[in-house]
């Protein structure tokens, strides 16, 4: 999965089962409608707990599992974006999230400044159509 990138700025080890279990287990406790993460996002964080990639003009600043859990909670998605699950950042102040809303496996992207369903874009279909797209996401916010 990893190799998708065009360009890795910093690599972690990756993510083990327990992490992972921990991750699903927190999700189950807040009452996400849907706690089963992508397949292909679920590879990407065995393969690198967090990190730094690009492809193209975009950035993704990968939040390990530990980091998603306190995105969560210091930005009051809770509150703004009820079962919006950062995955990233864009080094831009934008975020990449998952609706756990509903099932699907698609990508959007909101403003921290602005964390509002009602501003939130959908930009991929899943996680592969993402990573493969190259312009900013300020491009396709604003």
């Amino acid at each position: 999965m990893i190799e998708r990138f065009e360009k890795i700025w910093c690599r972690k080890a990756g993510a083990d089962n327990e992490q992972l279990c921990r991750l699903n287990l927190w999700l189950k406790e807040n009452n996400f409608p849907i706690y089963d993460l992508p397949d292909t996002y679920k590879e990407l964080l065995k393969e690198s707990n967090g990190g730094d990639f690009t492809t193209g003009n975009r950035e993704y600043q990968l939040f390990s599992v530990e980091e998603i859990i306190q995105i969560y909670e210091a930005y009051k998605f809770s509150i703004y974006m009820p079962f919006a699950f950062p995955l990233a950042m864009d080094g831009c102040g934008n975020f990449y999230i998952l609706n756990l809303r509903n099932k699907d496996d698609c990508i959007y992207a909101v403003s921290s400044g602005d964390l509002e369903w009602d501003e939130c874009h959908k930009i991929a279909d899943n996680f592969l159509h993402c990573i493969e797209q190259k312009e900013t996401l300020d491009e396709i916010l604003f």
